[in-house]
């Protein structure tokens, strides 16, 4: 290793010597007491070896003497590399410039991110946006954060969150925090009421007293089973109520089928667009605009984009466009009919709610010139005893 800088320091020539008395000029300069280095002979007959700069002069007087042409390969050393440097500042300058750049990047936070509550995005993004009251967002410099004060403002700011900290790693500022929880409420409810109008079939009153009675028939809304309320000291306490009550339900579904089909056919043409998205704002178009087809099928993929495993605020869309073909097809009263019942029954499948069964069902089928027409009527065993507020039931009677 020394005497590589030894050498890169004084400078060598990577030199290349044809004719007879090549090994001469060689014995010369070691008699003269010049180093030489890498000696080699190529196929040619050529030599080859590696001197330093001082090394010239003599290594000409010698080649003179024996009748031997020099060819000059290759230089070296610290005075070639600072005379290439200088024939080309261009190259330093970009080198300055990129430096400075990575130095500047690294001193600034340019991704905040809260990876425990990614699956909680309302709460994801109320903390991100107290932390830039606060003072933390992208771009900031490194130096002038202080972590212990803007972990404390967060705080302040979120009253349903328990502990905040930031920390810091490299470009990357990652915020965890602890949600409070408060003390869950009682269950139950003072009354059940029903989900969806049907004939009671069976109670079942775990807690609290029966408001009806088996056969009767009970609107939506109708309270089923009501709280027993007693004395307790001087106060007056409701149980909740708690139980099943057991209907029947009548679901009713009306599908009309044309006697013209249309049918939908993807063709080999399509066109493929490219968006970005920042912080989920508008869409920013990165290709031409969608080709101009009568009929197509438009579908997206979004990805997001992930840096270290933290998801940065950018989102990349690819929207894909197929042309497709409508093609119509005359159908028979009979294939109308089994279409319509097909499409009505998977409607009716998604309205029954869990536990429930079908007891019997009748459809009505109505004729056109243009289509048909299929009532589908069916009747189903189901538990309607809720607590009060907004219903899901689907059900009609």
């Amino acid at each position: 290793m020394t005497e590589w800088i030894g050498r890169y320091l004084a400078g060598s020539v990577r030199i290349r010597l044809n004719g007879a008395g090549g090994e001469q000029v060689l014995d010369d300069l070691n008699r003269g007491g010049f180093r030489i280095w890498r000696v080699m002979r190529d196929e040619g007959g050529a030599i080859w070896c590696t001197v330093l700069r001082d090394t010239v002069p003599a290594l000409h007087h010698s080649a003179r003497i024996h009748h031997v042409r020099v060819h000059f390969e290759r230089r070296q050393g610290l005075a070639r590399t600072v005379r290439q440097a200088a024939e080309r500042p261009w190259l330093w300058a970009g080198l300055l410039a990129a430096m400075t750049g990575v130095w500047w990047l690294a001193g600034h936070v340019w991704i905040v991110d809260a990876p425990a509550l990614r699956a909680e995005p309302k709460a994801r993004q109320e903390l991100l946006a107290a932390a830039a009251k606060a003072g933390l967002r992208a771009g900031v410099r490194r130096d002038g954060l202080n972590l212990r004060w803007i972990s404390t403002a967060m705080e302040r700011q979120l009253d349903h969150f328990f502990w905040v900290r930031v920390s810091l790693t490299g470009i990357v500022a990652r915020i965890q925090a602890v949600e409070l929880i408060g003390r869950p409420s009682l269950p139950g409810s003072a009354q059940l009421v029903a989900a969806q109008a049907g004939r009671v079939l069976k109670i079942e009153a775990y807690l609290g007293e029966p408001l009806v009675a088996v056969g009767d028939r009970v609107i939506k809304g109708q309270p089923l089973i009501g709280g027993e309320e007693f004395a307790l000291g001087r106060h007056r306490v409701t149980t909740p109520a708690v139980g099943r009550v057991i209907a029947e339900v009548t679901y009713r579904t009306r599908v009309s089928q044309p006697l013209r089909e249309h049918r939908v056919q993807l063709q080999d043409r399509r066109r493929i667009d490219y968006q970005l998205l920042i912080d989920h704002g508008p869409a920013i178009p990165l290709s031409l605009p969608r080709p101009r087809f009568r009929h197509y099928l438009r579908t997206a993929k979004v990805r997001a984009m992930v840096y270290r495993g933290v998801e940065m605020p950018l989102e990349w869309r690819q929207v894909v466009y197929n042309e497709t073909k409508v093609s119509t097809r005359q159908l028979t009263v009979r294939e109308a009919t089994i279409q319509a019942m097909e499409r009505a029954a998977r409607r009716m499948a998604s309205d029954l709610p869990a536990g429930g069964r079908w007891l019997q069902q009748a459809r009505y089928v109505r004729r056109s010139r243009t289509g048909v027409t299929v009532t589908l009527v069916r009747h189903a065993e189901q538990n309607i005893a809720v607590m009060p507020g907004p219903s899901s039931g689907k059900a009609r009677q």
